[in-house]
């Protein structure tokens, strides 16, 4: 089985989007979960270290949310 040349798999991740933030043309990673190893989607860098970061904890992210809520302070 043959893959695609170089030139053309670079061309697909150029184009692809962060399924977090939406982002293009940056450093993208095929995200997984670490349990089943099971393909979750493509995200860039930065999003998936932050999943990484948060152990895939839906509570420790939630907790983050709410203590950027508590102390983001918006200019005006």
């Amino acid at each position: 089985m043959e893959g695609i040349p170089v030139e053309e798999a670079e061309e697909v991740w150029k184009r692809a989007r962060c399924d977090i933030c939406g982002r293009t043309g940056i450093k993208m990673v095929v995200d997984h979960d670490h349990k089943t190893g099971k393909i979750r989607g493509l995200l860039c860098y930065n999003c998936n270290l932050a999943i990484g970061n948060a152990f895939d904890d839906i509570a420790r992210l939630m907790a983050m949310i709410r203590y950027l809520e508590t102390y983001t302070i918006t200019c005006t």
